[in-house]
């Protein structure tokens, strides 16, 4: 699949709810994604858009942010942008289709000033049971403002 679509193609490709979320930049209710307390011991969460893969099923963590959490991605597959109505936050994206998955926050983890809570939407990703393609470079986004 074409992970560059015009506006009316991912209309037609995507539920109504991953194209407000995906597309136009919504968000889930806070503690109601499917994928806000799994914690799956395999696999990966790949983007619900285009089917990047995003971030390794260890990345996850239970946080009581009312989204699901992860401490570290498949770097070249997200990417943060500046976002303008959170403030605190930026806003993270697929970098293959461009869709909106969260936002990006510094963790407060002794020891790492580095660490980072990538708050994601359910809508936006989908669990896939196999592992992600080696290789995948895993780390933390830049963060640029």
């Amino acid at each position: 699949m074409s992970k560059q679509l015009s506006e009316p193609e991912w209309k037609e490709r995507l539920t109504p709810e991953q194209y407000k979320v995906l597309r136009e930049g919504g968000c889930d209710s806070a503690g109601n994604g499917k994928y806000y307390k799994v914690q799956p011991t395999k696999g990966h969460f790949a983007c619900s858009g285009c089917g990047t893969p995003l971030y390794g099923f260890d990345a996850k963590f239970p946080c009581d942010c009312g989204w699901p959490a992860f401490s570290k991605c498949y770097v070249k597959n997200v990417q943060a942008r500046p976002e303008n109505s959170h403030g605190e936050g930026l806003e993270i994206c697929c970098t293959e289709c461009k869709g909106h998955l969260g936002h990006i926050y510094k963790r407060r983890v002794a020891g790492d000033p580095e660490a980072q809570r990538h708050c994601v939407n359910s809508t936006s990703i989908e669990y896939r049971e196999e592992p992600a393609d080696e290789g995948l470079e895993v780390g933390i986004v830049p963060l640029k403002r």
